[in-house]
Order: C-alpha cells, then sequence, then structure tokens
C-alpha cells in the first residue's frame, strides 16, 4: 500500500490447509528490498476431510494402519514437518480394501502429515 498513516487491514485464507498444527507467518517487504517477519501463529484444525479415516496405534514406533481410505484412494504421501515427502522411508506391508498398513521405522521420531488425495492426518513417531 506505500506509505500510509492510517491502520491497514488484510486477510488471507489458506483454501488448502493441514490438518493438525499449521505455522503461519507475514513477510513485510519495503520499497529497498528489506524486510521483516512477524511472529509466528500456530492453527490446530482438525481433519475435516474423512471422519472415517482412523490412524492407529498413534503415536507409533514400528507400524502404523490406516483404515477407513476412500475407495480409489490409491496415492499415499507422508510429509515431515519441514514439508519433505518421506514417503519412500516407508514400505506397505500390506493393504486391503480401505486399510492399508506401513513400515514407518526407518521414520525419525516426530510429527508426520500423511496426505491421502486432498485431505490430511496426522500421526506421530515416537
Amino acid at each position: 500500500a506505500g506509505n500510509s498513516e492510517v491502520i491497514l487491514n488484510y486477510a488471507a485464507i489458506d483454501r488448502n490447509p493441514y490438518s493438525g498444527f499449521t505455522y503461519y507467518r507475514l513477510k513485510q517487504t519495503d520499497f529497498d528490498g528489506g524486510f521483516q517477519y512477524s511472529s509466528i501463529e500456530a492453527i490446530y484444525l482438525e481433519n475435516t476431510n474423512h471422519k472415517g479415516l482412523t490412524i492407529y496405534p498413534n503415536p507409533a514406533t514400528d507400524n502404523i494402519t490406516i483404515k477407513g481410505l476412500p475407495s480409489g484412494a490409491s496415492h499415499l504421501k507422508i510429509y515431515n514437518m519441514l514439508g519433505q515427502e518421506v514417503t519412500h522411508l516407508t514400505k506397505i506391508i500390506l493393504r486391503n480394501e480401505g486399510m492399508v498398513h506401513l513400515d514407518i521405522s526407518p521414520l525419525n521420531s516426530g510429527i508426520y502429515q500423511l496426505r491421502i488425495m486432498n485431505s490430511y492426518s496426522s500421526f506421530k513417531k515416537q
């Protein structure tokens, strides 16, 4: 908005938020290229896309079972909290109609996002 002597309010909508914790911050860039970041705000959203989806045990150590997968959900992706895909580190042990059993033992301890089609769920690896 350039220079202003009044308070300006801005809004943005995240149309594809992750379920679980999502972190947001603003970056203000000046005309001279300098910038500042706002403080980080954490927002927690429940998974609303697949209410019947269950991940257990959660937290887990070696294996997780994902039940209630929608029909046609063939692509599962797992992301760490840095947004890096780590699916290649896991191995499908068993896949049945609506259920997948995964070996997650190679993953480091932490919180992971499981993406199925266009929805997300979380699990914790101990």
